[in-house]
């Protein structure tokens, strides 16, 4: 077939919907990643993953301080007992308990937090009511 002069010839344009797809899928993950460590940061006060330099119990924040225990027994301060608390950060954290001494609510000045490496890692009033 032969073309009229002075015609243009077609060009096909390349296609890559996967390639494209790809692009936007690792586009997206690189986004939530960054805004889920940016929120991490914020909320513990450490990057993701590493262990938090404070948590937050019914409103009060706590800050790591002094060095850890072997066991959650060896980590109370007399005359307290734990408390399960729940996992800080939540789902993918280690385990969070409340020192104290009586059945009353959110009064305490201690958190326990278990470590990775199994030992207990208390965090103390850093301030608030």
């Amino acid at each position: 077939m032969t073309r009229p002069s002075g015609a243009t010839p077609r060009r096909r344009r390349p296609r890559r919907p996967r390639a494209l797809a790809a692009g936007a899928v690792l586009a997206t993950l690189v986004v939530v990643a960054t805004v889920l460590s940016l929120l991490y940061r914020r909320s513990y006060g450490a990057w993701f993953p590493g262990a938090p330099d404070r948590v937050e119990v019914c409103g009060r924040r706590f800050s790591a301080d002094g060095p850890s225990a072997p066991t959650l027994a060896a980590a109370l301060p007399a005359g307290f007992r734990a408390r399960p608390l729940g996992r800080r950060p939540p789902v993918v954290g280690w385990a969070v308990y409340q020192a104290r001494r009586g059945a009353g609510g959110c009064t305490t000045s201690v958190v326990l937090r278990r470590r990775s490496d199994g030992r207990i890692q208390p965090y103390v009033l850093s301030g608030g009511p």
